[in-house]
């Protein structure tokens, strides 16, 4: 690793590149967009390269938006609801020309199709190029049934990026453990960041609180409400939280789900008061997401493809409890009995009975609630965060 930057508390000029932003909602394009929210309040330059035409969906909090360059890309036929970045020569150019005109003491990267690019130009230019893994490929690979051969060249594809790149981080220590398991390179865990003056218990009163469970709840505001924010689709196995519906004693549980994505149809026509499923699909705002956390009885996912988790910290910084599986990235974020539960990857079984303790115990629930906001307001300040990657980059 050879980066020579001045010392952390001096600005730098950072040049960011995600393959998601908004208007894309997914993990990878909260944290990117938090990234450039942090580094702006830290005093730093930004200049964004993106593959969205126009980023208004970016929330910077009144702050201004920085330059960006939009790159070519598209969507395969392996997997058409993902957009992805063309190593092409146009891009070549673009990125070339972007970087030698901003003078980025750092190009941070997302680790796609791009990398190689990137890290090409960064070395033809004299410019260190961070990158950091959010994406776990493998399980993606996996679900679309892809030869095991094919996934070991996206593993050693992989591996090459992260040796290649003068430094390599990721999102959590799970998913550190499972990448270097495939042969990657990484010095680097990051910090994620939640603006916890967005996202905190008191975003909603009493009033507007028993109205968002009235609409959500089909009229049942007393009802037991878990929320599902995130992207609706297969690998995020949200089929899971539809079978805990069906489990014997929770009858009395309704589920809400947030986010968009390549199956929002199909959920949205499970939206009904017999199913006990709320599904409008559609973008939220950090805003009206905190106030659905802050509204609900606990947070739920059943995916195992997540590095990190980011709707885990915006529900623990509302103060919602927290019910995921046991896998990477989730057994990061939650303190099993502390500040949510996680139960058997799978098992609508083993999550309803979390459910159930949380339904039957409102103290467990408010002080469950009450431990996550003291860790995300402790560990995961927009400030701290800054500092993490400017050290990092340093």
């Amino acid at each position: 690793i050879f980066f020579r930057f001045r010392r952390a508390s001096v600005a730098m000029r950072v040049a960011v590149y995600s393959h998601s932003f908004p208007p894309s909602i997914d993990g990878v394009c909260r944290r990117m967009s938090s990234l450039v929210y942090e580094l702006l309040v830290g005093g730093h330059e930004v200049l964004i390269l993106t593959l969205e035409s126009e980023l208004s969906g970016l929330d910077l909090h009144g702050l201004p938006m920085p330059k960006y360059v939009t790159l070519e890309s598209g969507f395969p036929a392996s997997y058409p609801m993902k957009r992805i970045a063309n190593p092409s020569i146009t891009n070549s150019y673009r990125i070339a020309s972007a970087l030698r005109e901003f003078n980025p003491e750092v190009l941070h990267c997302t680790v796609d199709a791009l990398t190689l690019l990137f890290a090409a130009i960064g070395l033809a230019l004299g410019i260190p190029v961070a990158g950091s893994i959010h994406t776990d490929v493998d399980k993606i690979l996996r679900s679309l049934r892809a030869a095991e051969w094919a996934i070991k060249v996206g593993w050693a594809l992989e591996a090459a990026d992260s040796r290649l790149l003068d430094a390599c981080a990721t999102t959590s220590n799970s998913y550190k453990e499972e990448l270097e398991h495939r042969w990657c390179k990484i010095d680097h865990v990051v910090l994620t960041a939640v603006n916890t003056d967005v996202f905190n218990p008191n975003c909603v009163d009493a009033e507007e609180r028993r109205a968002i469970r009235s609409r959500l709840t089909f009229g049942h505001p007393d009802a037991f409400l878990v929320l599902y924010v995130g992207r609706l689709s297969l690998e995020k196995s949200i089929e899971v939280l539809f079978d805990m519906l069906l489990v014997p004693g929770m009858e009395n549980v309704y589920l809400a789900i947030a986010g968009d994505g390549p199956i929002a149809k199909d959920l949205a026509a499970m939206h009904s008061e017999a199913n006990r499923v709320y599904c409008r699909p559609g973008f939220l705002s950090h805003a009206d997401l905190a106030k659905l956390y802050a509204a609900s009885d606990a947070h739920v996912s059943a995916s195992v493809f997540e590095t990190l988790g980011n709707t885990v910290l915006e529900a623990q910084a509302a103060g919602a409890p927290v019910i995921v599986p046991y896998a990477q990235g989730f057994k990061d974020t939650v303190k099993h009995e502390s500040d949510g539960f996680l139960f058997e990857a799978g098992s609508p079984h083993s999550l309803s009975q979390y459910v159930a303790k949380l339904q039957a115990n409102p103290t467990l629930h408010n002080e469950m609630g009450e431990a996550g906001r003291q860790k995300v307001q402790g560990e995961r300040t927009a400030e701290a965060v800054a500092c993490d990657y400017v050290q990092w980059y340093d």
